[in-house]
């Protein structure tokens, strides 16, 4: 489970039970993920319901909580889009554990 391991829960504004309402009522508590066709061309969104929020693009340094970063999400879309972010977050990490060994070869010393 994706929240099992994360420390975001903590991080959470005190207004984030407002904004997460807002974003759901907003998005009509549908699915915005976006889906393709079977020539991959954009074919609107999920629409699927939505009982989750989350921001769109992952920022390392900050939360931004604004409504026009946020976005309404089904259980399936949120677990996928985590999952994909957990991933690239871990190959940077082994990325950065193999430049760093790379560097400490004596040659470099």
């Amino acid at each position: 489970m994706p929240w099992s391991s994360s420390n975001r829960k903590k991080r959470f504004n005190k207004g984030w039970a407002k904004v997460r309402l807002k974003v759901l009522e907003r998005d009509g508590y549908r699915c915005q993920w976006p889906v393709t066709d079977a020539n991959g061309f954009p074919a609107g969104k999920c629409g699927q319901p939505a009982n989750e929020v989350d921001h769109m693009n992952q920022n390392m340094v900050h939360d931004d909580d604004r409504l026009s970063r946020l976005w309404s999400l089904c259980h399936e879309h949120h677990n996928i889009k985590t999952q994909c972010e957990s991933t690239r977050g871990k190959r940077r990490a082994a990325e950065r554990r193999r430049d760093a060994a790379f560097f400490e070869h004596p040659a470099f010393k």
